[in-house]
């Protein structure tokens, strides 16, 4: 889905990683629903398929999230249309609220004289690191100014007031052993140690070709796709794809088209997880050498423990210390996690046209695919030190049908009527099997199930039905006015059973193309200034289904565990099952949503300039939220349609051919778009909870944008400055609130094309304003005396340092006697630190460690308000660059060569790895950047060649 970034207007995407097939979230006119997904359903063919997201551990932590439409061949796509609202895309009823994406795949193509095409194609390319995270090398492992060996922070002595030579080792006879006096001024970047160029190829053939009764498409493509990190992450995939259609007669035609697809994956850990390998990373000293990761370490007494992981918190690699967080490198080596998919999806389609005016299709789709993963934890890993094994089987199977007439006539010599009658059956089912085994009994022994000493099974199954009749009018007078009457009726199992279980969901569009008035059309001059003109209006309702199984009350397993000791689990006593404590709905109904659309349309002199002006008005009501009920109930929540959201915006898009002169011509594409959210109706609920963390979390809220983001903030007084303690240090307000608001206040892509004869050259800038960022690692990295910009060496005067004290009201000769040496006293009477002169508003304040480790100065210790910061950018995308060669004379139709690079250069004031990352990948809770894993920078070369 890369290739509609930045695009189109209306469409607000995100890269939320540069991981390899990780997913893009693409909303389409702002959030419609809090608890259901918000993207688009995907149409290829005519065929609904499945986009899911498949994530390893949990939104915050873990893997980045997978989209499943990483399986589909970007080659085999013909073209790509976007119905973004209700009342374009209610035909599609129930699972449209969101908007449509239809993609239609290539089909053969018959060239009169020729009956075979076959192209071959080649990609190599290299993405990189876009930019590193700014982390410091002044200061190293240790608190108060002085070493420690085995800190957990980077408040330690200053690097260049070493001596230089060799470090001094508690046991000289091993090298890892207790540095009881660090000498080495040598640091590590810690912040691309883990990062390399690698190499990617993509080879595909396509042998495509008919004749006057039919044609075929065969490609065949092999993706070999390697990460930035070191290993253990990488994307293969290998697709078959077939179209073939056949007339039998005049007026019986069959096509059928099917895929295969082979998608291997290895990901690595990230964010809010003690294996993430950026949270081990940045929070390393930098003068610790993260390398070896894996010693034998040599105990006092002579006995040896092989391949023990060594991390900064425990430099021995003494195997009875807490490792605290994983070594980078362990993790990327010892800790993989893969997914290897099967997936099948295609459709036949038989059209029968009894006369000219009427058509009758019939088509049905299937797509069903398996994904089996797996990630292993080795015995001495931080998180799970005796060893775990997860595997999982996730299988989704979808089939559905249709069966259509469509009838085009003219009524009268100005009036054409158009009408398609259809009926519509889906079937999909979810089959989720995993097992968890811990506490491996041979720590170096292959991670199997029979290693371990304890499992955790668990089974899903998730079945859900759809029946519906649609149908559509047209009508076109005097080849002007336009008029479209569409309408869905649907029933699904989702339903509540107490509730209608039919639901029409009809849309309304009107056009006129007034430039087709005699008036306009017959006065050359004016034509040629005004070559086209429309006006057009619409409006439409879709919805979104519920969730399954939530209209009844289930029993689950019984299992019963604090979060501190064992759970205990009826599966280990004979299986047992108690109420589950969500409380079931039976009146549940779908998520409406009601769209009014208004736009106009224009082309100036000859169609050399465009203008595509749309206001939409859209309006969400039955929203469905999980509320909290009295516990004296006997359950803790239902889910209830509950909540209302409306969303307005404003897309505008101008396309203008500037030259053309001979063989040169240049065009730019100027699409601006945004996008105004409020949620209006939440049940009486203060608010609900979307993703992210405790604090701060993405949330629902009142008469606020959806997924604002919440939690601890500064306290502040009537007029808004902050209330300071009595050293002059701001604190901590007692009440979390709304901190920011990750939604842009606008959009906007620039498009560039030159071309001369056979050379194109594209240029993409894409623009956003607005749009708050958590930058949650900037926190956290405060806190450890790790970000880039703690590398401050201030000097004080003599009456400074007598009167300006810290957070903890202590002066810095105070500080000296207590053994801090974040203090320097210099020979001229001056004094030195780690910190910087600051004026919160009581007056000049010392700002040192004390207010990053003891004070509200880090993520860990203060609010998370600090660290909101503005997510602008100006981006450019994408350059490329293609010149075509005929070589008929040679056997040789042509060859293209085609270079590109993506995501080239960023503009933004954002001081985190890209503001457009985000940690809970494509999820309803947005701005969240938490040691995510970074963008990337790609180059890329192909070459195609024709016969």
């Amino acid at each position: 889905m890369k290739d509609i970034v930045a695009k189109a207007p209306g469409v607000f995407t995100t890269e939320a990683s540069g991981d390899p097939g990780a997913a893009t979230r693409i909303v389409l006119r702002g959030a419609r629903s809090l608890q259901n997904n918000n993207q688009p359903l995907i149409v290829v063919d005519g065929v609904p398929i499945f986009n899911s997201t498949l994530y390893s551990g949990n939104d915050v932590a873990g893997t980045s999230a997978e989209s499943r439409m990483v399986d589909l061949n970007p080659q085999d796509v013909q073209s790509v249309e976007i119905y973004k609202g209700p009342s374009a895309a209610s035909l599609w009823g129930a699972r449209a609220a969101n908007g449509v994406i239809v993609i239609t795949t290539k089909p053969g193509v018959f060239a009169p004289g020729k009956k075979i095409n076959i192209s071959l194609r080649s990609q190599v390319y290299a993405d990189d690191l876009l930019r590193p995270f700014p982390l410091q090398t002044s200061f190293g492992q240790g608190f108060g100014g002085k070493f420690g060996f085995n800190s957990s922070l980077s408040w330690g002595d200053r690097i260049a007031d070493r001596s230089g030579g060799p470090d001094s080792l508690a046991r000289p006879d091993y090298p890892y052993s207790t540095i009881i006096k660090k000498n080495s001024k040598q640091t590590y970047d810690h912040a691309t140690e883990l990062f390399h160029t690698p190499v990617t190829w993509d080879n595909g053939v396509t042998v495509s070709g008919g004749d006057e009764w039919g044609t075929f498409y065969l490609d065949i493509d092999r993706l070999s796709q390697k990460g930035i990190i070191l290993a253990n992450q990488e994307l293969g995939r290998t697709s078959v794809r077939a179209n073939v259609s056949r007339r039998f007669s005049e007026n019986v035609t069959a096509r059928v088209n099917a895929s295969y697809m082979n998608t291997n994956s290895a990901r690595i850990q990230q964010g809010s997880n003690i294996s993430g390998i950026l949270l081990g990373a940045y929070r390393t000293p930098p003068d610790f050498n993260n390398q070896p990761y894996l010693v034998n370490y040599v105990s006092p007494s002579g006995a040896v423990f092989p391949n023990v992981q060594r991390t900064y918190r425990n430099g021995e690699g003494n195997p009875a210390r807490v490792a605290g967080y994983d070594n980078p490198f362990f993790t990327i080596y010892q800790v993989p996690t893969s997914y290897n998919t099967n997936r099948l999806f295609g459709s036949g389609e038989l059209s029968y046209d009894p006369f000219s005016w009427l058509n009758i299709t019939g088509r049905a789709g299937v797509d069903y695919y398996t994904s089996r993963g797996s990630t292993t934890y080795p015995v001495g890993d931080a998180s799970v030190p005796t060893g775990q094994l997860n595997r999982s089987v996730l299988s989704q199977y979808q089939v559905n049908a249709d069966l259509m007439a469509r009838a085009t006539r003219d009524l009268t010599e100005n009036i054409t009527g158009s009408l398609l009658l259809g009926g519509h059956l889906d079937h999909q089912e979810t089959d989720n099997t995993g097992v968890v085994a811990t506490k491996f009994i041979l720590p170096t022994a292959p991670a199997t199930f029979t290693n371990a000493l304890s499992y955790f099974p668990s089974e899903g199954k998730t079945i859900v039905r759809t029946a519906a009749l649609y149908g559509e009018l047209g009508l076109d007078l005097y080849q002007q006015l336009f008029l479209r009457l569409s309408g869905r009726s649907e029933s699904a199992s989702t339903y509540g059973p107490d509730v209608a279980q039919t639901y029409f969901f009809p849309s309304a569009s009107l056009a006129w193309e007034f430039t087709r008035l005699p008036a306009l059309k017959d006065n050359p001059t004016l034509s040629s200034i005004l070559s086209y003109g429309k006006l057009r209006s619409s409006i439409g309702i879709a919805a979104n289904q519920p969730p399954a199984y939530v209209t009844k009350t289930y029993f689950v397993n019984a299992a019963f565990g604090n979060g501190w000791g064992p759970e205990t689990n009826a599966l280990y006593y004979g299986g047992g099952a108690v109420r589950s404590a969500q409380l079931g709905n039976s009146t549940l109904k779908p998520e409406r949503t009601r769209e009014i659309e208004f736009g106009l349309d224009l082309r100036f002199l000859n169609d050399r300039i465009s203008l595509n002006a749309t206001q939409y008005f859209d309006y969400t009501w039955d929203a469905i939220l999980s509320l909290d009920i009295a516990p004296s109930s006997g359950f803790s929540n239902k889910v209830a349609n509950a909540a209302k959201i409306k969303n307005t915006g404003t897309e505008l898009q101008l396309i203008g051919e500037w030259l053309r002169i001979g063989g040169f011509s240049w065009t730019t594409t100027i699409n601006w778009y945004t996008n105004r959210n409020k949620v209006t109706d939440l049940a009486g609920v203060k608010s609900v909870f979307l993703n992210g963390f405790v604090d701060p979390s993405s949330r629902a809220i009142l008469d606020q944008p959806v997924g604002v983001l919440y939690g601890s903030r500064w306290e502040r007084d009537a007029n808004g400055k902050l209330a300071l303690d009595a050293n002059g240090f701001p604190q901590l307000a007692a009440e979390a609130g709304v901190i920011g608001d990750p939604n842009p206040k606008w959009r906007s892509n620039i498009i560039n094309t030159f071309r001369y004869q056979r050379l194109t050259l594209n240029v993409l800038v894409d623009i956003k304003k607005g749009g708050d960022v958590w930058n949650g690692t900037k926190g956290a990295l405060y806190f450890f005396g790790a970000y880039g910009d703690q590398q401050w060496w201030t000097t004080l005067t003599a009456q400074q340092a007598a009167t300006l004290k810290n957070y903890e009201g202590l002066t810095p000769q105070q500080m000296i006697a207590q053994g801090f040496k974040t203090y320097v006293k210099n020979p001229d009477g001056t004094y030195s630190f780690r910190g910087y002169i600051h004026d919160f508003g009581g007056g000049p304040v010392l700002v040192d460690e004390t207010y990053f480790w003891d004070g509200p100065g880090s993520g860990f210790t203060g609010p998370a308000e600090q660290f909101i910061e503005d997510g602008s950018y100006v981006r450019l995308r994408e350059i490329s660059l293609s010149y075509t060669i005929p070589l008929r004379r040679f056997g040789i139709e042509s060859i293209m060569l085609t270079a590109i690079a993506r995501n080239l250069a960023l503009w933004t004031k954002y001081t985190g790895i890209d503001p457009e990352t985000n940690l809970t990948g494509p999820s309803n809770g947005q701005g969240l950047d938490y040691f995510n894993n970074p963008s990337v920078r790609t180059y890329a070369f192909s070459i195609q060649v024709n016969y």
